[in-house]
């Protein structure tokens, strides 16, 4: 799997996963993000140094994205899927080559991620790459890695 930053050019594909019914279901908020709402915060997201998105592809198809948040003095991993992509075994090889490559950059650098109880295949994928129930606040599992 190839893994490279995320460009002006993957706006309107990360827009249209953000908006899937299931990615909706599963993220802390589940209302539609608008078209002007999205293309602010995709400016500012390319642009700070607090995030760090990663677009995960192979053989030529937009696998997912794979975003770290700085979070205080830790770096909160989130995950999303090409919706046509789920169910074949790709999420836990993107997390893991994602990592690597965040590591990288960012050696010693804390990774924690915030789960819904109910995203059992996000849970799988952050458990089959290390990252460890720590407990549950706010009505979200808190994951950490080693």
């Amino acid at each position: 799997m190839k893994i490279r930053p995320i460009t002006l050019d993957d706006s309107a594909v990360i827009l249209e996963w953000r908006n899937d019914p299931h990615t909706r279901a599963m993220s802390r908020t589940h209302d539609p993000v608008s078209f002007e709402d999205h293309t602010k915060w995709f400016q500012k997201a390319i642009a700070g140094t607090n995030r760090l998105m990663l677009m995960g592809e192979q053989d030529g198809r937009k696998i997912g994205l794979v975003r770290f948040d700085r979070d205080g003095g830790s770096w909160e991993t989130g995950i999303n899927l090409n919706p046509d992509e789920r169910g074949k075994g790709l999420g836990a090889l993107l997390l893991r080559t994602a990592v690597l490559q965040f590591q990288a950059l960012h050696p010693s650098q804390k990774l924690t991620a915030v789960i819904r109880p109910d995203n059992q295949a996000s849970r799988k994928i952050f458990e089959a790459c290390g990252f460890r129930w720590v407990d549950r606040r706010d009505e979200h599992d808190h994951f950490e890695a080693p």
